[in-house]
């Protein structure tokens, strides 16, 4: 079995509980705008994972007339996940390298998924996230242009799909939907059972996304631009973004503290009471969880 070499990555997360089946337009604009900044940073050869809404997968290389037909099935709303990352492989030293230098997943109807009785237990959440690599950049460090283009693209992506949750998050990362952030799985938290990303957040991130009713729970508009201990970006109609840093490169394990402070009123329940997830050795993690709890 090889062994993993862990790094970093810049990486995204925007859920929403929209069937996006119904945003074909808006997604294919996305998906284009995210090949066009970002794809340039990455010589690896990219594949494509397109699971349809009958459950059948289809994996090719990543090339122009394989989009062409992507794009079509999105349009159609016959895309369920599409997963675009670049392929697995090892080094001299037989380690294979976590995360991917590129990665992208899109879900489309994870309900879709599931046959369940009671469905009114559960949020499936739909979205979009990608992540890029420390290693396609000078020194391992996120450039600013990179990082404008991020947070650019994270803004447009949570108001053209009605987001429910985001952030932005730079540690060993890649891109997905099911499943949950570093700080969800260490607690053990199921992100599937509602109400989910609707009252709660999903942990303390360099950016971070409130929703009007997480806004309304934590104190209001003001109340929160008055006393958030970061930068406070309002996102129209209904949204505000914390911001940690000026630089994603440079910020402290006491500025999370803050924020883990200041956002723990809209923690899940369940944190902290489930015995932690232990990450592997080399695993690069921004939590501060055992200095609290």
């Amino acid at each position: 079995m090889n062994r993993i070499h862990f790094s970093k990555a810049l990486c995204m997360n925007i859920s929403t509980y929209d069937n996006l089946n119904g945003h074909g337009e808006q997604i294919v604009f996305l998906l284009k705008t995210v090949f066009n900044l970002f794809l340039k940073h990455t010589s690896e050869k990219l594949s494509i994972q397109c699971e349809r809404m009958n459950h059948r997968v289809q994996s090719s290389i990543f090339e122009e007339k394989k989009l062409t037909k992507i794009y079509e099935l999105i349009l159609q709303g016959e895309v369920l996940e599409l997963i675009i990352e670049d392929r697995e492989g090892s080094d001299i030293n037989n380690e294979r390298s976590y995360p991917p230098e590129f990665s992208l997943v899109l879900m489309c109807n994870h309900a879709a998924t599931y046959s369940l009785p009671d469905d009114k237990k559960f949020n499936f959440a739909n979205g979009l996230s990608i992540s890029l690599n420390e290693s396609l950049f000078t020194d391992n460090l996120i450039p600013s242009s990179v990082q404008e283009n991020f947070i650019n693209l994270f803004i447009t992506i949570l108001k053209s799909i009605n987001g429910a949750m985001g952030y932005i998050t730079f540690e060993t990362a890649a891109a997905y939907i099911v499943g949950g952030t570093l700080f969800e799985n260490y607690h053990r938290i199921n992100t599937n059972l509602a109400p989910g990303y609707t009252k709660y957040v999903s942990g303390y991130h360099w950016m971070n996304f409130l929703n009007s009713n997480q806004i309304s729970q934590l104190g209001g508009h003001e109340w929160i631009c008055n006393n958030a201990p970061c930068k406070v970006i309002p996102i129209d109609p209904h949204g505000l973004i914390l911001q940690l840093s000026d630089n994603v490169n440079n910020y402290s394990d006491n500025q999370l503290l803050e924020l883990r402070e200041f956002l723990s009123p809209l923690f899940h329940p369940g944190v902290g009471k489930s015995g932690p997830l232990i990450f592997e050795d080399g695993y690069y993690h921004r939590l501060v969880e055992i200095q609290v709890l």
